[in-house]
């Protein structure tokens, strides 16, 4: 039986996001394998993703003791203990923390979601900065790297000089929640006509053009407003740009549930994604699977996750942003068409398929039983 070991990091870090995700749905397919197993190595985790899966012993631990003691530090250590142990075949590191790496006997197979640190280093701070080096230190360790698009292959061979041969590219895939679309009188708006913008809005995301070019849709339309779900509520200096661009009454926060992000992508007129760089884009998908348009940048990964099935556009042209969004907006025949090319897109990336070639990857790069005759 192999034995996959999946540590703390960020199980302890996350309560919702993308990664944790990611890891959660490994671990789930693995667990419908004959011949593979995995563990989570933490004590306490507030992780939605992996809530049906915490034990009655740690459920005890988080009511008496999460408010008391450092999660991830307590999590550390339990995982330390693990990695010491050696009863795993493979170690699958969750994020970039090498608390372990001298005590790790087994290969190593590390995934590597973007090179976002190391290509717009000038958006973070010398501690987010430490991630780069604990990165650069892990995929050198590696015995294999899952890079999630092509793109991210790219330049992990470009930047960390990690050699070809190494690195295996496994797109990632797309798993329904299964939670059924909110109704309207469930989430309720003061509109239905708007466009919507998914996650973080700092810096290499874009949104700081994308504002500038929705100011100048929204004088056209005078009905149109925009969404922003997820990233944290605005700042600010946010408040203040939309007040100098006159969009205070149309621009709206909505920290949604999986559920209402649903609803938001199956009635948004489109989804509008300027990102300037993205490991993979799991957003597009996630339109995809809603039935929504999508304009979409065509920086980085973006167009290998994006195919025929979006309207691309210069993330650094504000005129080619701007005439992307009106084609899909102006053109309800064009919207029908990239719904039907996004339902056939969505076919190419399904969970399924990541995790089967995660798991070949697993079981190739495990060591051989010993034969004894």
């Amino acid at each position: 039986m192999l034995k996959v070991f999946y540590d703390h990091q960020i199980f302890s870090m996350q309560r919702y996001g993308g990664i944790s995700r990611y890891y959660a749905n490994l671990y789930e397919s693995i667990l419908e394998e004959s011949d593979v197993e995995a563990s989570l190595g933490f004590r306490i985790s507030n992780n939605y993703y992996i809530e049906k899966y915490v034990s009655s012993f740690q459920k005890f631990l988080k009511r008496k003791f999460a408010k008391n003691i450092p999660t991830y530090d307590y999590n550390r250590k339990h995982s330390l203990k693990v990695l010491k142990k050696g009863d795993y075949d493979i170690y699958h590191p969750t994020y970039y923390d090498v608390y372990g790496l001298n005590d790790v006997k087994k290969p190593i197979i590390l995934t590597v979601h973007d090179m976002i640190h190391e290509i717009y280093p000038q958006y973070f701070s010398s501690a987010d900065l430490k991630d780069s080096d604990n990165k650069y230190e892990l995929a050198k360790r590696a015995d294999k790297i899952i890079a999630i698009s092509e793109s991210t292959r790219n330049d992990l061979i470009r930047l960390f000089n990690i050699p070809e041969t190494k690195i295996e590219v496994i797109y990632h895939g797309y798993l329904s929640a299964g939670i059924p679309v909110r109704s309207s009188k469930q989430l309720i708006l003061p509109f239905t006509n708007y466009i919507l913008f998914v996650g973080e809005r700092i810096r290499y995301k874009n949104f700081e053009r994308f504002i500038e070019v929705f100011s100048e849709l929204a004088i056209k339309y005078e009905s149109l407003n925009l969404v922003c779900a997820g990233g944290g509520a605005f700042t600010k200096e946010e408040q203040e740009k939309f007040k100098k661009l006159k969009l205070f009454k149309k621009v709206f926060h909505i920290s949604a549930s999986d559920a209402e992000l649903l609803y938001l992508y199956k009635n948004a007129r489109l989804f509008v994604f300027p990102s300037l760089y993205e490991g993979f884009g799991l957003p597009v998908l996630e339109a995809f699977a809603s039935n929504c348009p999508v304009a979409l940048s065509s920086a980085s990964s973006l167009k290998e996750v994006g195919g025929d099935a979006v309207v691309y556009f210069d993330p650094c042209d504000s005129e080619s942003m701007m005439l992307s969004v009106l084609r899909i907006l102006e053109d309800d025949d064009l919207a029908d068409e990239l719904r039907l090319k996004g339902s056939e897109r969505l076919k190419k990336f399904t969970f399924r398929a990541c995790a089967a070639s995660t798991i070949q990857l697993y079981k190739s790069a495990a060591p051989l039983p010993k034969i004894i005759v």
